[in-house]
C-alpha cells in the first residue's frame, strides 16, 4: 500500500478505499435480532397490533407464523417495526422473522379470554360506535365519551357476540362519584331515541357514588326500572368492576366489585354486592354489545372482558 504523504496525497487517493470499504459493508448481513415486543399475550380471534424493537430489520422482512395470521407488517427503519396479528387457538405461536441476513424467533400467547384494555397507549384492537355528534377520547384510565345525560351512548362494535351464546361480561370502570349508566346494548338499539336509558338490554344505573339498580326494557321497548338494591351500597374506591352472566337474561347473576387500582382486573376480593337480574327485562336483542351512558368527559370505561359460560 502507498505510504501517507500529506492531506493533498489523502484527498486524491481516499476514494477507492472508501469504495472498498463501502462494499464490505454491504455485502456484510445479520440475522435480525428482536428486543423487545410488546403485547406479548393477545385473545383469539382478535386482530392486535404488535410492536417490535430490535436491530438489522429490513424493508423486505418477513414474519412467518403456522398457528395464526400475518398481516400489515410495517417497516418503520432497522430498529422498529409493527404487524398484525390474530389466531383461532389458545396456545403459545412461535413467530419467524426472516431477512436476507438470516432468521429469529419470537414466541407470543394467546389466550381465550383476554380483557379489552380501553387505555390510552393500549396496544388492544377495537372499535366504538357512539352517538353523533359526541367525542370519543382516551387517557390513562381509559375511554371517555363528551355526550349529554341521557342522551348519549357508546357501544363497543369490534366485540359483539350472539344472544344465543351465554357470555360473562366483566366490565371495569372508573369510580369517579359522576351520574352513568354501564352493562349491555343490544341490536334493537334505537340509536336516534332521546331518552337512551330506555335503550339498553339491561343498563346497571349509577347517581353518582351511589348504586341506585338497573334500567332496561322489555320486548317492545317499553322502559323498566329495578329499584330493589339497598340505598346503603355506595363505591368508596376509585374502580370498581360488573359482572353479569348469562347474557344478564332475567334470574341470571350479577356482581360488583370495588377495586383500590388497576394493578390485577381479575381481582373478585372486596364484593359489594350481588343479585340476580329482574324478570321483567325481556328485551331480546339477537345480537349484544358492551356499552355505556356517561356525559360530560366525567366517566371512564378501563377494560371489558366477554368469555363463554359454557
Amino acid at each position: 500500500m502507498t505510504e501517507f504523504q500529506g492531506k493533498d496525497w489523502f484527498r486524491a487517493n481516499i476514494a477507492p478505499y472508501l469504495q472498498e470499504i463501502k462494499n464490505e459493508i454491504c455485502t456484510l448481513k445479520y440475522p435480525p435480532i428482536v428486543i423487545e415486543y410488546t403485547p406479548r399475550i393477545v385473545s383469539v380471534e382478535t386482530w392486535t397490533t404488535i410492536h417490535v424493537v430490535g436491530e438489522f430489520f429490513t424493508p423486505d422482512i418477513e414474519i412467518l407464523c403456522q398457528t395464526g395470521e400475518v398481516s400489515d407488517i410495517k417497516f418503520i427503519n432497522g430498529n422498529k417495526l409493527l404487524f398484525r396479528f390474530k389466531t383461532a387457538v389458545s396456545q403459545i405461536h412461535e413467530l419467524i422473522f426472516k431477512t436476507s441476513g438470516g432468521e429469529t424467533t419470537i414466541k407470543i400467547s394467546s389466550n381465550d379470554v383476554s380483557w379489552i384494555d380501553l387505555r390510552e397507549g393500549s396496544f388492544t384492537e377495537f372499535t366504538v360506535k357512539n352517538k353523533p355528534g359526541t367525542n370519543i377520547t382516551y387517557d390513562s384510565e381509559g375511554l371517555i365519551s363528551d355526550g349529554t345525560l341521557w342522551e348519549n351512548w357508546y357501544k363497543i362494535t369490534s366485540h359483539k357476540w350472539k344472544r344465543k351464546t351465554p357470555k360473562r361480561v366483566s366490565i371495569v370502570m372508573k369510580g369517579n362519584r359522576s351520574t352513568h349508566m354501564v352493562g349491555i346494548l343490544g341490536s334493537d338499539h334505537r340509536e336516534d331515541y332521546e331518552y337512551q336509558y330506555a335503550e339498553g338490554e339491561v343498563w346497571l344505573y349509577f347517581k353518582k357514588e351511589k348504586l341506585v339498580g338497573f334500567y332496561g326494557t322489555k320486548k317492545n321497548h317499553a322502559i323498566h326500572e329495578d329499584y330493589s338494591i339497598p340505598d346503603n351500597v355506595v363505591i368508596n374506591s376509585p374502580y370498581y368492576k360488573y359482572i353479569v352472566e348469562d347474557n344478564a337474561v332475567p334470574g341470571s347473576n350479577y356482581y360488583i366489585y370495588e377495586l383500590e387500582n388497576l394493578d390485577n382486573l381479575e381481582d373478585t376480593s372486596n364484593l359489594l354486592y350481588s343479585g340476580k337480574i329482574s324478570k321483567l327485562f325481556t328485551c331480546n336483542s339477537k345480537i349484544l354489545y358492551v356499552g355505556a351512558l356517561t356525559a360530560y368527559d366525567k366517566q371512564r370505561m378501563v377494560a371489558f372482558k366477554i368469555e363463554d359460560m359454557s
